[in-house]
């Protein structure tokens, strides 16, 4: 079996690749010869996972690829062979099978990066995927339901970046969901961050909002601080102080998925692979890399980000790219020059900022509002409407 483009990933970047590739296809007079690998069929809403009812963050994807002819394949990748142009997959109750390619598209996406701290990885919750933020949200409504228990009262977030922010801010709001107001208000909410600022996590021009967001929360943030270790019922800092807790929470950073080191091209410290203008990977001219996978410039001086807004472009572009390369067509440089956050910050609104350098043009209940629309709207692909994905699946195309 051969697809004349493949895409590995089932998340943003993937998604909007398989989408772009087709339409090009689509549009240079060719049949999509277009599938995608995805493990689980599922869209997860990854930059809402901090939100309260995970469960209804992901949507069906393959309804949305069948309308441009895109084919879904329920698989993992085992295995990428550059020079046969194959990769090896696990159909899931099927077994392995080889499957090959004439462009490859990798959007594997990115995993959490487990802090190196003893327990760790048996005792810490993370949101980072659909599984382990429905878990995170079950054990929450454990917890409130026997909250006079040793650890109950008690929630330590390891990480202050965009992330440990919102999921700080956001947690009474969450557990207000099990449990009265009184009992709420009891919880202690930490806000652990090793660097003694969160100017370099957050932005200057951020840091003075965020601080006082989470004062407004009830958040203790607690600065040039870290772990020494992790039980399944307290936690150890750095400095010896030992304090009863059953829900530790990492979000501590991302790095590329495995996948990318197994190509043996050039990666960096996150594990991206190096690639060109047009995300074609360094010395492998077949295959492309977008999304949290890839390490490309946005605009010829910054860096893409392990972000859903670089990923959704970055897919497009590689899609595209790919499509117009099998047509002997023109390609196009990834270009994303403009750069918007937005924090959401639980009871105090949120705020939205523009540029590298975070200038901040709302905040409150104005930002809170461009954050639902982000978050409830923009981050979603056209249902099944053919007409539709084509237009969103242009490159110049916007998502607001």
């Amino acid at each position: 079996m051969k697809k004349e483009i493949l895409v590995v990933g089932g998340g943003f970047a993937g998604l909007w690749a398989a989408l772009a590739g087709a339409r090009e296809l689509l549009l240079g007079g060719r049949q999509p010869d277009v599938a995608m690998i995805s493990p689980d069929g599922f869209l997860t809403m990854r930059p809402r996972l901090y939100e309260s009812n995970p469960e209804k963050l992901r949507v069906p994807i393959e309804p949305v690829l069948n309308a441009l002819e895109v084919e879904l394949i329920s698989a993992r990748v085992q295995t990428v062979d550059p020079a046969k142009q194959s990769l090896s997959i696990d159909i899931q109750g099927k077994g392995t099978r080889d499957i090959g390619y004439a462009a490859l598209v990798l959007a594997a996406g990115s995993e959490l990066q487990v802090p190196a701290i003893p327990g760790a990885d048996k005792y810490s919750f993370n949101i980072d995927t659909y599984a382990a933020a429905v878990s995170l949200d079950r054990h929450l409504c454990s917890i409130m339901q026997s909250p006079h228990k040793a650890g109950h009262q008690t929630i330590l977030v390891v990480g202050a970046g965009i992330t440990g922010v919102e999921l700080a801010t956001e947690m009474r709001g969450r557990l207000r969901q099990y449990a009265n107001a009184e009992t709420v208000d009891k919880v202690r909410i930490i806000l652990v961050q090793r660097s003694a600022s969160l100017v370099r996590a957050l932005g200057e021009n951020v840091v003075p909002i965020v601080t006082d967001a989470l004062q407004q929360a009830d958040v203790e943030l607690v600065l040039a601080e870290s772990l020494r270790s992790i039980e399944a019922d307290s936690v150890t800092f750095s400095n010896g102080q030992r304090i009863a807790c059953c829900t530790t929470i990492a979000t501590t950073g991302l790095r590329a998925n495995s996948l990318a080191a197994s190509l043996g091209a050039e990666t960096d410290r996150y594990g991206r692979l190096a690639v060109d203008e047009m995300l074609r990977v360094q010395g492998l001219s077949d295959i492309f890399a977008a999304g949290d996978i890839a390490r490309a410039f946005a605009d010829g001086a910054q860096l893409a980000l392990m972000s859903c807004q670089h990923a959704m472009k970055m897919g497009k572009f590689a899609g595209y790219n790919a499509a117009r390369q099998l047509l002997g067509l023109s390609q196009a440089p990834y270009f994303q020059p403009d750069y918007v956050t937005c924090i959401d910050l639980g009871d105090s609104g949120a705020v939205f900022t523009s540029g590298w350098d975070r200038q901040v043009q709302m905040t409150g209940c104005e930002a809170k509002s461009r954050k639902r629309t982000i978050n409830t709207q923009w981050i979603y692909p056209p249902r099944t409407d053919r007409a539709a994905l084509l237009a969103a699946a242009d490159i110049h195309a916007s998502h607001r």
